[in-house]
């Protein structure tokens, strides 16, 4: 097998595992549960995940026809510029989706108080390899 095709096969790989990491609508390893937050908080978070939660879904169908389309185009004789360009689709979905789920996490932050966004900064120090590094990151220390 030649570097290319093998680096297309990792890279195909890659593709097809990391959607899942980007459909958290509140970065992993935060626990609103011990806040001690109002019924007001609650109800104002549960707001902001149903919205937040259709809009990640959408984000989501997309995310997978473009890579349905992106694999189409290895089992095909594409051009490296076709695959270029797919893969940038790819690639913009994904970031699309990680930024819909940092924007809930502002939203759920900006109704707390400062104790409870002390309270959950703590929370996201205490576990940098769930939020703080990027999704190719997590496993990079094993």
């Amino acid at each position: 097998m030649t570097f290319a095709f093998r680096f297309a096969l990792l890279l195909a790989a890659l593709l097809v595992f990391q959607p899942a990491l980007f459909a958290q609508p509140v970065p992993e390893g935060v626990d609103l549960r011990n806040l001690g937050l109002s019924p007001e908080q609650r109800t104002r978070i549960q707001e902001f995940r149903r919205t937040d939660q259709q809009a990640a879904a959408e984000l989501r169908t997309g995310l997978n026809g473009e890579m349905q389309q992106l694999k189409s185009l290895y089992r095909s004789d594409a051009s490296d510029e076709q695959l270029r360009g797919q893969f940038e689709r790819v690639e913009n979905y994904r970031l699309r989706l990680s930024r819909q789920r940092f924007e809930n996490f502002l939203r759920i932050r900006s109704v707390l108080t400062p104790d409870q966004r002390t309270q959950i900064g703590s929370q996201l120090l205490n576990r940098p390899d769930k939020f703080m590094r990027g999704p190719r990151d997590r496993n990079f220390e094993r």
